[in-house]
Order: C-alpha cells, then sequence, then structure tokens
C-alpha cells in the first residue's frame, strides 16, 4: 500500500470515529432530555415552562415516537402557548385590555382592564369576529399539534412511566399510565370540539359596544344582540364543514374517555412507593362516574345513529332522576345558524317558550 493511500486510510478512519463520537456528544439520551425538561417544568415558573417546552420540542426531533417525550411536548406546548408573554394568544388578548400577570404558575393569572370596576375594552379593541378567526386558525392547530403528540404516546406506550419524587419536590413518586395519556387527549379535543363550534358561526360584532351596554345595563340583553346584529351567529363560509369535524372530534373525546375510565378500572398494580397520576375512588365509580359513562355512550349513540339521547343530569329534590332529551346528530349534521337554535326573547330578554327550533332537544 502507498503511502498517500495509508494516509488515506488514516483519515478516513479518523473521520468515522470523530462523526460517532460528535453524534454522541451532541445528541443527549432522551433520558437527559427528560430529566433536564421535567427540571425546568417543575420549577413551577413561567420562564422554567417555557425552557421544558424548547427542551422537549428538541428532543422530538431527535427522538420522534418516545413516548414521555411526545407527552410532554403536549403539555409545555400548551403551557407556553398561555403564559408566554410573546405568544400569539397574548398579542390577541391584549387587544382586548387583557393581561397576564406573575412569573410563578402557582401566582399566574389572567386580568381585564377595568374602570371603576367595570371591564373597560381599548378603543382600538377588534370584534369579537378576529377572536373567532383565532381560534380557528391559530388554536386548532395548537391543538392538533398537541393531540398528535398524545396519538404518538399511546401508540408507543409500552410501560408505566414513573416522575420520581426528587424532580416533584414531593414525598412520593407519580406514575403515569396509558390511560391518563387518553384522558389527556380527551381533554384537548374536547377543548378543539368547543372551539371549532364557536368558531362555526359570525361574531361580527362591536365588542366595545356590547361591553358598554353589560356594564350599564348590569346583564347580557339577547333580545338587543340578536336585533342589532342579524348577522352574528350565523354559519360562516367554511362553518358546515367546521361543525363535522366538530362532530368527529367529539366522538374521539368520548372513546378516549370510555378506554381512559375502562383502563383505570382494571389497573391495580400501582408501583411500590408511588401514586396513580389520575385514580377514582369506589364511590364516584359505582356513582357519579357511572352516569357520566352511560350519558356518554348515549351521546355517542345519538351522534352515530342519529338518534335522540336520554340523558340523567341529575336528581331533584326527592331524589327522582332529572332527564334531558337531545339528538347533537340533528345539531351537527344539519348545519343550521346557530341563532336558529336560540329561543325567541321578547324586548326585556325573558325567553318565549315554545320557540326553540329544530328538535336538538327538549322545547321549553
Amino acid at each position: 500500500m502507498s503511502i498517500l493511500r495509508k494516509i488515506l486510510s488514516f483519515f478516513v478512519a479518523c473521520s468515522i470515529l470523530l462523526g460517532f463520537a460528535f453524534q454522541g456528544f451532541a445528541t443527549p439520551r432522551p433520558e437527559q432530555y427528560i430529566a433536564d425538561g421535567e427540571k425546568q417544568l417543575f420549577s413551577q415558573t413561567v420562564n422554567g415552562a417555557i425552557q421544558a417546552y424548547d427542551i422537549f420540542s428538541e428532543a422530538q426531533q431527535y427522538y420522534p415516537n418516545h413516548p414521555v417525550i411526545n407527552t410532554y411536548l403536549a403539555l409545555t406546548r400548551i403551557i407556553r402557548f398561555v403564559v408566554d408573554k410573546n405568544s400569539e394568544f397574548n398579542n390577541l388578548i391584549a387587544k382586548y385590555g387583557i393581561y397576564e400577570k406573575g412569573e410563578s404558575l402557582k401566582d399566574f393569572e389572567i386580568n381585564i382592564t377595568e374602570k371603576n370596576g367595570d371591564p373597560l375594552l381599548p378603543l382600538n379593541a377588534p370584534s369579537a369576529d378576529e377572536a373567532r378567526s383565532f381560534l380557528a386558525k391559530t388554536i386548532v392547530p395548537v391543538l392538533n399539534e398537541s393531540i398528535n403528540n398524545l396519538t404518538s404516546a399511546i401508540d408507543n406506550w409500552d410501560q408505566k412511566y414513573i416522575i420520581s419524587k426528587d424532580s416533584l419536590d414531593s414525598d412520593i413518586d407519580i406514575e403515569v399510565d396509558a390511560s391518563d395519556i387518553y384522558l389527556m387527549r380527551s381533554g384537548l379535543r374536547l377543548i378543539k370540539c368547543i372551539c371549532l363550534m364557536i368558531s362555526s358561526y359570525s361574531w361580527d360584532i362591536d365588542s366595545r359596544e356590547i361591553m358598554a351596554l353589560i356594564n350599564l345595563m348590569g346583564r347580557f340583553d339577547p333580545y338587543y344582540f340578536l336585533d342589532k346584529y342579524p348577522d352574528a351567529l350565523k354559519l360562516v363560509k367554511n362553518g358546515a364543514a367546521q361543525l363535522k369535524e366538530a362532530k368527529s372530534t367529539l366522538l374521539g373525546v368520548i372513546e378516549d374517555y370510555l378506554q381512559a375510565v375502562d383502563m383505570i378500572k382494571r389497573d391495580n398494580d400501582t408501583t411500590d412507593g408511588a401514586e396513580e397520576l389520575v385514580e377514582f375512588d369506589q364511590h364516584f365509580l359505582d356513582n357519579e362516574e357511572k352516569m357520566i359513562e352511560e350519558d356518554l355512550q348515549a351521546l355517542r349513540d345519538s351522534l352515530n345513529n342519529n338518534t335522540v339521547a336520554d340523558l340523567v343530569i341529575g336528581n331533584t329534590d326527592d331524589g327522582k332522576e332529572k332527564h334531558l332529551l337531545i339528538n347533537l346528530s340533528a345539531y351537527f349534521d344539519k348545519a343550521h345558524n346557530f341563532r336558529d337554535y336560540l329561543p325567541q326573547f321578547n324586548i326585556i330578554g325573558k325567553v318565549l317558550y315554545g320557540t326553540v327550533a329544530h328538535g336538538i332537544g327538549d322545547d321549553p
């Protein structure tokens, strides 16, 4: 072998070794990312939560299918979206005179500018329709990203995860199971469903005028609102499509919750020295949760089969069940203007009974 070939071989070998060494140095193990992210998140500061999102976002690029990383990324994305003073959310609410306060997550709060104890909107406050558009075009995509992270976590979840008591500065470890991830996804899907429903209808109204009227009268006047803004609460251009998506999202909410509860009921092997992140006591499972589960199953059947759901919504003073009959499929599939579902009101804002339309529920 010539001296030149020996030199080239030496450099190639060194390059390969250095490449492996650099890769190992540049990319921490997933456990290190998780530990670093937990340290920031559980510091319970606004800045720590934002840094935790950055850490898990970077980690997910290297470990896209890691269930714990995806779970934390889903959670911290939502937290950062709300608490980061430079986020799109904060830029929007500032236009309505709403501001955030507090550097600790414990003390964090959202306030609205007031004058003499009444909410005060800035002179240049945008119409409510800008907020409606924000729900559909900004908040829903953020929710979708976190929902996708949780879906990946569920698909790849193969064992329990223990959050160390040292990370939590607590006396006990916390056990996270797949059931907890289903509950998280159910919650985010519910928020998404609500956002889609609200943003399916026009909110092109004068925010300042409505707020001033509420401050003056001490209440919201539905008669004045519907008369003043005849196009309010009518379907927007893509409203029907959004309602269709909202329906499928709501079905996902129900399925995730039912799956989570079934897993929680069957989970009887909590790790020694740890507590479940979410657990239900037997009294709740036998009473309130049983009613919730039956109602959700009835709603699911109503949505799938276009039938009336008979929901138990509580008990009367003498112990009898209170029922609500409702067909949500009629609401989502027929896609009427929302104002058409409302009862009519007289001039002082009182409901005119017998005026609820389209048969989605009991006529008052």
